[in-house]
């Protein structure tokens, strides 16, 4: 796997990370766990405990993820940089989060597999990065409202939305946007966990 990896941005560090965190204490806590670690240390984000089992969890926001979760971004990418903790933690999870960290990706370590890692391009992304490329049929979407979070139940696009990219307007209703093109980069990908 190569080593080639975005820069460390601090500012971006310091913007994101505590968000990240706070989102993902306060979903653990609604799951029922009891937070034993929230620390910065090149390990796992966050140690819980539940049923006596210990959970380890890695947080980051994906800053160009705005509203809804655009129709043609088919993948999650997790950076190839993560395969550290699934060396160091046999059970850790993946939370990533909306850049208003009201909705949040969960993806199993086990998941990220070799053959899902792959290059990625972006505006954010350094030549010849590697990511996992999750597909987002694959992993479980959960959502923040006023009564806590809650899972959101993945539906298919229809064939009427096949060539559209719908989002979320602030009143509810879905608006349509023209679909990327192929040498358009579908997100940014570099996430903001803070690892560098």
């Amino acid at each position: 796997m190569t080593k080639n990896y975005a820069k460390f941005d601090k500012e971006r560090y310091d913007k994101f990370d505590g968000q990240a965190k706070d989102a993902l204490v306060d979903y653990l806590e609604q799951e029922g766990h009891h937070i034993k670690r929230v620390k910065e240390d090149y390990l796992a984000d966050v140690v819980s405990t539940k049923d006596g089992e210990t959970f380890y969890s890695e947080a980051e926001i994906k800053t160009a993820w705005k509203e809804s979760w655009p129709a043609d971004w088919k993948d999650l990418r997790i950076p190839g940089r993560k395969a550290r903790l699934l060396q160091k933690h046999a059970t850790i999870t993946f939370f990533v989060f909306r850049s208003d960290v009201q909705e949040c990706w969960i993806v199993r370590g086990k998941q990220l597999t070799l053959d899902q890692l792959k290059e990625a391009y972006g505006p954010k992304i350094s030549k010849g990065e590697m990511f996992f490329h999750i597909p987002v049929k694959e992993a479980k979407l959960i959502r923040h409202d006023e009564n806590g979070w809650t899972e959101v139940i993945q539906e298919e696009p229809s064939a009427s939305t096949a060539k559209k990219t719908t989002t979320g307007t602030k009143d509810g209703t879905a608006k349509a946007v023209p679909k990327r093109t192929k040498d358009q980069s579908t997100d940014d990908s570099a996430g903001t966990s803070g690892d560098g």
